[in-house]
C-alpha cells in the first residue's frame, strides 16, 4: 500500500482446508487485516486535529504559530517582488532567444550562431539565479500554509483513563496470511522457527512490467540488511 506497509500473505485457500503433504501440510486461513479495521476506526477523526498534534510535536502554540505566519508573510511579499522580476527580465531573455534561433534558421551563419549561443548562455545563466530564490519563496509558502493550518486549528481532543493497548498482529507459519504495518506487526515467531531450520524469510519486491505482469525477486534478511547498509556507513566502517 506505501513504503511503510507489509504484507505478509499466503497462499488464497478455503479456510480449513488442509494443502500440502507431510511437514508442509497446513491448514488454509483467511486473510485477518488488523490494518483495515485501524483505518476505519480513523475515518471519523476531524481533520484539523492532525494540524493541533502537530504544533505540539513542534512544540508550537497558537499565538506562536501567528507570529511565525506573519514573519513568513513579509518575507514571501519581499521574495515574490524579487521573483516576479527576475521571471519578467528572463521572459526577455527567451524572446531574444526565440528571435535569435529564427535567425539562425533563415542565415546559417557565423555571426547568427554566435548570436544564438550567447542568448542561449544568458537564459541558462538567469535560470541559475532564479532557482534559490524561487525555491526559498516555494518553501516559505508551504511553511506560511502550515501555520495558518496550525493558528487555527480545533483543540486536539483530550483522552481520558488509560490508554489503549496496542494490539500487534503476531504471524506464525500456521496462520501467515495477514495484513498489517510494519510497527504493528511481530514476526519474532517466524524467526525462532526458522532457526529450527527448514524455513526461511524473505523480502520481496514487485516489479511491474508490460508482457510480464509482474515478478517478485525473494530477499533474505542478510541481503536486506547489507542492501540497508551498503557503504557500511551504518556499522562506522
Amino acid at each position: 500500500m506505501n513504503q511503510y506497509t507489509v504484507h505478509l500473505l499466503g497462499i488464497t485457500i478455503q479456510n480449513g482446508k488442509q494443502i500440502g503433504e507431510g511437514p508442509k501440510q497446513r491448514t488454509g486461513h483467511p486473510v485477518r487485516s488488523q490494518l483495515e479495521e485501524r483505518q476505519k476506526k480513523q475515518k471519523g477523526r476531524p481533520s484539523g486535529n492532525k494540524w493541533a498534534e502537530l504544533g505540539a510535536s513542534l512544540n508550537v502554540d497558537k499565538a506562536q504559530a501567528r507570529l511565525n505566519a506573519v514573519t513568513n508573510k513579509t518575507q514571501m511579499n519581499q521574495l515574490e517582488n524579487q521573483v516576479r522580476s527576475m521571471r519578467e527580465e528572463l521572459g526577455t531573455l527567451q524572446a531574444e532567444q526565440t528571435k535569435a534561433r529564427k535567425e539562425f534558421n533563415g542565415d546559417q551563419s557565423l555571426g547568427t550562431y554566435d548570436a544564438l549561443f550567447q542568448a542561449r548562455v544568458e537564459v541558462r545563466d538567469h535560470r541559475r539565479e532564479l532557482h534559490d530564490p524561487d525555491t526559498t519563496l516555494k518553501r516559505l509558502r508551504k511553511e506560511n500554509y502550515m501555520w495558518n493550518k496550525i493558528a487555527t486549528a480545533p483543540a486536539s481532543a483530550r483522552r481520558t483513563g488509560n490508554p489503549a493497548a496496542v494490539v500487534l498482529t503476531t504471524p506464525t507459519w500456521d496462520w501467515s496470511t495477514i495484513e498489517d504495518d510494519a510497527k504493528h506487526t511481530d514476526i519474532s515467531q517466524l524467526r525462532q522457527a526458522c532457526t529450527q531450520g527448514g524455513k526461511a524469510i524473505v523480502f520481496s519486491g514487485t516489479d511491474y512490467g508490460v508482457r510480464t505482469m509482474s515478478e517478485t525477486v525473494p530477499m533474505s534478511e542478510a541481503q536486506y540488511q547489507d542492501h540497508l547498509n551498503y557503504f557500511r556507513r551504518q556499522s562506522g566502517k
